[in-house]
């Protein structure tokens, strides 16, 4: 069943409330950086830094848009062709608010080994969720980014 026009401002709450969810668990990766990225932390945290205020605090001093405003206009067309809508929604929905929880939950006892297949799916459904956003709201590039870094920093298992 298409996105109905009635059902617009509901989904579009729907889907800010799912990214800025997924920035508080950016948050937390942030504030736990010493036992995640052990020497690189200062650098990776550096950067979750800049991402936060080029784009969550003060999007307007470096040019950008604020991912609010962006959800916002996003049309009803392109919300349906980026999955935004219905069961599709649902999932996703779904999938990253667990997803953030369990990461934050995991990040809050503070003991490596707990967080690392809890980061590995937040991972994988923020880039689901990126890429439909980045499609649908021209928003999330920089985020995407930070977010392939921070794959690319974690510790690999130990054996």
């Amino acid at each position: 069943m298409p996105l109905s026009t009635d059902d617009l401002d509901d989904v579009r709450r729907r889907i800010f409330h799912m990214f800025m969810d997924s920035i508080e668990t950016i948050r937390a990766i942030r504030e736990n950086g010493d036992l995640l990225f052990g020497e690189r932390a200062p650098l990776i945290t550096s950067a979750i830094d800049e991402y936060l205020e080029d784009f969550i605090y003060n999007p307007n001093g470096s040019g950008e848009i604020h991912p609010e405003a962006a959800i916002f206009e996003a049309s009803r067309e392109k919300l349906q062709k980026g999955g935004f809508y219905g069961s599709q929604l649902n999932l996703k929905e779904e999938q990253l608010t667990q997803a953030n929880q369990d990461l934050r939950e995991n990040l809050n006892q503070g003991i490596l080994g707990l967080i690392r297949n809890p980061f590995k799916r937040f991972i994988a459904h923020l880039n689901n969720f990126l890429f439909s956003l980045i499609a649908v709201a021209g928003i999330g590039e920089a985020l995407k980014e930070l977010k392939d870094s921070l794959v690319d920093e974690l510790p690999d298992d130990e054996e």
